[in-house]
């Protein structure tokens, strides 16, 4: 369990690339009563314009008690004058087990002040900063389509991307975007709204856990997810992890995006293995309690091959408003139902890190997922 206290020291004195290093170890030397020098991973933080918020970097204090980094913050591009570097020093008090003894847990922070630099003097330079033989994380805050050269360009020094497709203002392009790396051969991204469906995945598994429900699987015939207004390719991930992991094929039978009181609808088809039609349906859906970036409900429907109407079974997982708890139910047409309350964790941002931080290797369900997404939004204009 980990507790705030100390942030950052005093103001810290600007320096350049080269000198940066020897800063460093000045401050370690200065402040290091009771704290040890560890370093796991070295962390680029950028985003288009500006680059990333005080807030978004305070955020990532619980993330960083785990996982000690050397963290190298883009700011200030197009002001004028040469690239220099700020560096600081960040605490954080960590008790482990029952004891009331606190240790200091401490990561580097260098701040990249771009300025007038070119995008090769910056990449140089983060080569010089970096912790050799430690792994390279790429943590783009923003619209993966925003700023595409420069992000594109930091991916290509990295050996691990996390994105966030729900900060675009079109899940479309942003999957345009996830496209382009795989045509430029580069790492393809972790998106962290794949982490957030997490969940979803896990409440769908358990739902089909009984031997009876599990023939159902293969005979869907309607599936509906409702998400907030920046979950959309949430949706498709999940789509895509259920049309991978029962073996459906994406159906030539698309229907633009409709736009109406309610919001925004995608309606498209897939065949499962023997080739019957499935159809679905991702609705945007506004509530309340339950953040833009979250799914609502998820609703799949089975029944007899050829038939959207003749249903046997509805299964459904279905916030409710306060977005704290689902409702997990199995429907049986003039039969009897099953509804029961399961509990719905609220999943922050240090979650959502914390996974993709030990990740040392590509995952492979993501990524059949994504490419069976890709083919649905990637088809969408």
């Amino acid at each position: 369990m980990a507790t705030s206290i100390a942030g950052a020291a005093q103001p810290p004195d600007e320096v350049s690339f080269g000198d940066a290093e020897e800063a460093l170890s000045r401050l370690w030397v200065d402040k290091s009563e009771g704290r040890q020098r560890v370093c796991t991973l070295n962390l680029i933080i950028a985003g288009p314009g500006a680059g990333p918020s005080l807030q978004d970097i305070d955020g990532l204090a619980p993330v960083l008690t785990m996982h000690p980094a050397r963290i190298m913050v883009l700011r200030s591009r197009g002001e004028t004058g040469r690239p220099g570097v700020l560096v600081t020093m960040r605490c954080r008090a960590a008790r482990s087990g029952a004891g009331d003894d606190a240790q200091q847990v401490c990561w580097e922070e260098i701040s990249i002040l771009q300025r007038e630099a070119s995008p090769p003097e910056i990449l140089s330079g983060i080569e010089l900063l970096r912790v050799s033989e430690l792994p390279v994380f790429l943590w783009w805050l923003g619209s993966p389509t925003e700023d595409k050269e420069s992000l594109f360009s930091l991916a290509g020094i990295a050996d691990y991307v996390m994105i966030d497709t729900s900060r675009s203002d079109s899940a479309f392009q942003a999957m345009d975007a996830t496209r382009e790396f795989v045509s430029r051969e580069l790492p393809l991204p972790e998106d962290l709204a794949w982490e957030r469906s997490k969940q979803w995945r896990s409440r769908l598994a358990q739902l089909f856990e009984p031997m009876r429900l599990r023939g159902c699987l293969s005979s869907v015939r309607r599936l509906r997810i409702r998400h907030g207004a920046s979950a959309l390719s949430q949706a498709a991930l999940l789509v895509g992890w259920l049309g991978t992991h029962l073996n459906w094929s994406v159906g030539d039978e698309y229907e633009p995006v409709d736009v109406n009181m309610t919001g925004k609808i995608l309606r498209f088809s897939a065949l499962d293995s023997s080739g019957n039609e499935i159809h679905i349906e991702l609705r945007e859906h506004h509530s309340q309690g339950i953040a833009p970036e979250e799914l609502v409900s998820m609703e799949l429907s089975c029944g007899e091959a050829g038939s959207e109407n003749q249903i046997d079974k509805e299964f459904g997982i279905v916030r409710s408003s306060s977005g704290e708890c689902a409702v997990v139910k199995v429907e049986y047409p003039a039969s009897h139902d099953e509804h029961r309350i399961v509990q719905f964790e609220s999943v922050s941002l240090d979650d959502l890190l914390s996974h993709d931080l030990i990740r040392r290797s590509s995952d492979p369900v993501y990524e059949a997922a994504e490419s069976w997404s890709r083919k649905v939004l990637g088809g969408q204009k």
